[in-house]
């Protein structure tokens, strides 16, 4: 299925900082029949749950070893452990507690999901936290991938590792399902 989420810059990277719980928003459909409005919130349930247990996985403290595996030692990143931990939660609260605008899911073929209209593909997100909620829609409904290069980006590269959607989307279903259904052990690379 395909659907469009607009605005985009719902929980943009200069939300994070402010209250969560500003002002309660909502979120509507456009051109969605029920199954369409149905499959919409079983995807959000499913991206609520993978967000839910990576904030379990990824709470301050010391980095559990699952975090440390997909994102690399988070000592002087720009993109903090609190931060990504922020990310995550901010999913998984998402239908509840939608910050800072209304959400809308378009389902028409007619509109763009660029702002300038141009090149307009399913779910065009603009920064890495609504990047991740795409990337989520995705996990039900194909298997796994990208699991040994996220891996690898953490180990030679975290920072490109707490840039990447896709490791974060991946060390939520690895949170979520547990390392035994991981296709890669990153306890094996080097």
């Amino acid at each position: 299925m395909k659907f469009r989420l607009w605005p985009f810059l719902v929980l943009c990277s200069s939300t994070l900082a402010s209250p969560l719980l500003e002002k309660r928003h909502s979120y509507s459909f456009v051109g969605c029949d029920s199954g369409q409005q149905n499959a919409i919130n079983e995807i959000l349930d499913d991206m609520e749950a993978l967000a839910t247990a990576a904030v379990k996985n990824s709470e301050s403290g010391a980095p559990s070893a699952a975090f440390t595996a997909w994102f690399g030692d988070g000592t002087g990143q720009k993109i903090s452990n609190e931060n990504i931990n922020t990310r995550f939660h901010k999913i998984s609260i998402f239908k509840t507690s939608v910050p800072k605008k209304d959400v809308a899911f378009d389902c028409t073929e007619q509109s763009p999901c660029c702002k300038s209209g141009a090149g307009a593909v399913p779910a065009c997100a603009l920064d890495v936290v609504d990047t991740v909620k795409d990337e989520f829609g995705k996990t039900f409904t194909g298997r796994g991938y990208g699991q040994e290069v996220c891996l690898r980006y953490a180990l030679k590269n975290p920072v490109s590792a707490r840039r990447n959607a896709d490791t974060h989307t991946l060390f939520a279903t690895a949170s979520y399902y547990g390392i035994g259904n991981w296709q890669t052990d990153p306890n094996k690379l080097n």
